[in-house]
């Protein structure tokens, strides 16, 4: 038997992705959802909210399209609800570096 040690450390795991692919374009129509992910989505936000306030520069959002690629505009995520922090500039389009980690 191995003794049991606590990690010292955390691990990272690391890959490369193509910055887009065929099959990744999101519609525009807007996707239902049930009442009871509307609440849950919606709780969630709250605790987010709360627990983010006081900090610097955080940003909680819900439904908010995010997008990377400037030429292919309709590949990206729209997630239910996201932390983006630092939160992003009140810019609609920003070509470079990625300016908040979500």
């Amino acid at each position: 038997m191995l003794p049991f040690s606590p990690m010292v450390h955390g691990a990272r795991v690391t890959y490369d992705v193509p910055r887009t692919l065929p099959g990744w374009e999101l519609s525009e129509e807007t996707m239902p959802e049930s009442a009871k992910h509307d609440e849950v989505v919606a709780l969630l936000k709250a605790i987010l909210l709360w627990w983010g306030r006081g900090r610097q520069s955080v940003q909680v959002a819900r439904n908010l399209a995010i997008r990377w690629d400037a030429a292919a505009p309709s590949v990206g995520v729209d997630p239910d609800v996201c932390v983006l922090a630092p939160a992003p500039p009140g810019r609609r389009w920003r070509a470079g570096p990625p300016i908040c980690r979500a």
